[in-house]
């Protein structure tokens, strides 16, 4: 049985197709503290950031009617594998990368009165895995207009 299964997993190997990807990325400019330093919870608004910061990277709804908008940017490298295997007629394929890693952000959380309650500094994934996120996330072109931000344009 187990020269079978040895077989079988040279088979695997030998008629699957393994990539490795490395590159060097730099996307977007990053955000100084200088450029948000006159911003502070309780005093700054969603239009004073958007001003301040141009159109967010990322949109999303939080509970009560909050919103958290992050600024992202990468300088660096990124590493990833693709793994695909012919099975009968179909390809199974397995895709992973660190690219939303490696993104560095700020990250602004609103209120329903849209009044910032909160800066945040880091890399993007662990920044929003804090906040429960919401069913919705903006399309590009709706991120520039901020009553597109709540449901129904409210």
């Amino acid at each position: 049985m187990k020269p079978r299964l040895g077989l079988l997993a040279l088979l695997a190997v030998t008629t699957s197709c393994v990539q490795l990807r490395w590159a060097r990325v730099e996307s977007a400019t990053p955000i100084t503290q200088e450029r948000y330093a006159g911003l502070a919870p309780g005093h700054a608004n969603l239009g004073d950031a958007l001003e301040a910061l141009g159109a967010p990277t990322l949109v999303r709804e939080l509970p009560a009617d909050g919103i958290a908008c992050a600024w992202a940017w990468q300088r660096g490298r990124t590493l990833g594998v693709t793994v695909s295997l012919p099975v009968t007629d179909v390809s199974v394929s397995l895709d992973y990368d660190d690219v939303s890693d490696a993104l560095d952000s700020v990250v602004m959380f609103f209120d329903g009165d849209r009044e910032l309650t909160v800066i945040e500094r880091g890399k993007l994934s662990s920044l929003l895995a804090r906040r429960p996120p919401s069913a919705l996330i903006l399309p590009t072109a709706a991120r520039a207009d901020p009553d597109v931000s709540r449901p129904g344009g409210e």
